[in-house]
């Protein structure tokens, strides 16, 4: 036996033939006991509590665990130069990202640059099983399969790369090539449920009942994906490293003519398949071209999605898909004549507030907000008040368009199931809210 393993030890090839078989055996050993402990209930068990973690955590919940992740992401990053008062920006944000002024909305401009591919990629093996012996490989395809939301397209999206952000102007880096919709479901998702099962496990808490409170954080082990993000931010400075696809929320101030202001908000139905229940300003969408045609490059003017956005979600067209090798011309169609001649006689204002990214799902969010002057809103919606539309319910007095900009009905929308971003446009606002009486009399 001595004489086999003085062999074995002088010959090093045969050393790493039999490691190889060893480790063979093993990888063998694993799965097989991976398989006979996989059963159909497991399969079961893991859907159910994705469905749960989901449609009532993550959903019902969402403010409550956003605060716990901005708290974490802070213990990650332990930078200054990040904003770190949640009552103050309830998003993760750069300070310099947060212009000191609101920046009118023609200052925001756009620049194509090359793709860079990501090395951070999402993870899969928090993901529900699909079979016995296989999970989910993509977050997109188990919303499909297992929630299948009404409204769920997977439509040509806008990869951020960067922001510059001035006192002045704008620009925002968008790679050259088009990305989609599902890539932020498969990024922003993932962050989502690596925290709030973490956070769920954490707390010695169920996923079929629904947190009123959450004490103790997850741990940094638990979170690779989301600290390997945080870590590439901190480090690059901007998003190469990742996929970050941005939304564009703008919430709607109506002068009156004593000179006060109403808003509109939101509560998105249970038909979407992103941040459903929430509450949130309006309009809102992705920051995206149309989807057919060839309007990738023109597109990128973030004022068009914002009118294509009040067109669908308040005048209460259908959405907007373009044609096939057409280019969409806004400024001459019909359709957005009238918004851009209102912006003309000065009767609407839009305005960039800033930039951020959702503490939960560290996806981006450009922060604007439009003002129109009553006799301009009445003039493109009408007088008759819109109770929703295809994506929710529009929050308004029963027999007037919005509700006064106050503080008690501030308040309500902060101590409501928000979403950060349209808490943090409020609280913008708030603070600049004498600037844009001022702006308004220009």
């Amino acid at each position: 036996m001595q004489d086999f393993i003085e062999v074995i030890e002088n010959s090093p090839l045969l050393t790493t033939i039999i490691g190889t078989v060893l480790a063979t055996f093993i990888i063998w050993l694993v799965t097989v006991f991976k398989k006979k402990g996989i059963k159909s209930s497991d399969v079961t068990d893991s859907q159910k509590d994705f469905i749960d973690l989901n449609k009532k955590w993550i959903s019902k919940r969402r403010k409550l665990i956003s605060q716990k992740a901005f708290e974490f992401n802070h213990l990650i990053l332990k930078d200054d130069s990040f904003e770190q008062n949640k009552e103050e920006i309830p998003l993760l944000v750069r300070k310099d990202w947060i212009p000191e002024h609101p920046i009118p909305i023609e200052y925001v401009k756009s620049e194509l640059v090359d793709e860079i591919i990501p090395i951070i990629q999402p993870r899969t093996d928090i993901l529900p099983y699909h079979t016995e012996t296989k999970r989910f490989t993509e977050y997109h395809s188990v919303i499909e399969e297992l929630i299948n939301p009404p409204v769920f397209f997977n439509n040509r999206h806008y990869r951020l790369m960067g922001v510059d952000i001035g006192n002045k102007s704008v620009t925002l880096s968008i790679s050259k090539e088009p990305n989609s919709y599902f890539n932020k479901i498969d990024y922003g998702k993932t962050a989502e449920l690596e925290f709030t099962d973490s956070i769920k496990t954490a707390n010695k808490l169920h996923s079929s009942g629904l947190p009123t409170n959450l004490v103790k954080l997850p741990s940094k082990s638990s979170q690779k994906f989301r600290v390997e993000i945080l870590n590439a931010l901190k480090k690059e400075g901007n998003f190469s490293k990742t996929v970050l696809l941005g939304g564009v929320s703008t919430l709607t101030l109506i002068q009156t003519k004593e000179g006060d202001f109403r808003f509109l908000m939101h509560v998105r139905s249970a038909d979407q398949g992103y941040a459903d229940s929430t509450r949130h300003v309006v309009p809102a969408g992705e920051f995206q071209p149309i989807n057919e045609g060839n309007n990738f490059t023109a597109d990128t003017n973030i004022l068009y999605n914002i009118l294509r956005e009040y067109a669908e979600e308040i005048e209460g067209i259908e959405e907007i898909t373009g044609t096939e090798n057409q280019r969409y011309e806004y400024e001459s169609n019909p359709i957005f004549k009238k918004y851009f001649e209102e912006m003309n006689e000065g009767g609407l204002k839009l305005f960039y507030l800033g930039f951020g990214l959702d503490p939960l799902s560290l996806q981006g969010e450009h922060l604007t907000c439009a003002i129109f002057k009553e006799a301009s809103f009445l003039k493109l919606f009408g007088s008759k008040v819109k109770s929703g539309n295809h994506e929710g319910e529009i929050i308004s007095d029963s027999n007037i368009w919005g509700m006064e900009f106050n503080k008690e009905n501030i308040e309500d929308q902060y101590i409501s199931n928000i979403l950060s971003a349209g808490e943090a446009i409020l609280k913008l606002t708030e603070k600049h809210l004498n600037v844009f009486k001022e702006l308004m009399e220009d």
